[in-house]
């Protein structure tokens, strides 16, 4: 797939319901990331959402793939990690 600036990106499946999110380490050097609401601090190992330059924005709760929700996010020797779990018609935006 590519986001809106062109870049190419892709949801690499590594087991059942666990993906990592790959894109071009360049592009990946511009992306946000953020914790849960409420939150006083950003932990890695929990997030709440991330948003590459040039998208896609990526949050828990979210229907990333068809059928399947963000569960979990993590960063992971600067690897995105994403737990998902079927989807139940709830998308977050």
């Amino acid at each position: 797939m590519k986001n809106r600036s062109g870049v190419e990106y892709e949801f690499r499946k590594l087991s059942d319901k666990l993906y990592e999110f790959v894109m071009d380490k360049n592009e990946l050097k511009y992306c946000r990331f953020g914790g849960h609401d409420g939150e006083d601090f950003v932990n890695d190992s929990n997030l709440g959402m991330f948003d590459p330059s040039g998208g896609p924005y990526i949050a828990v709760g979210m229907e990333f793939k068809p059928g399947e929700t963000v569960s979990k996010i993590e960063l992971i020797d600067g690897k995105i990690l994403i737990h998902a779990r079927e989807a139940t018609g709830d998308k977050k935006s």
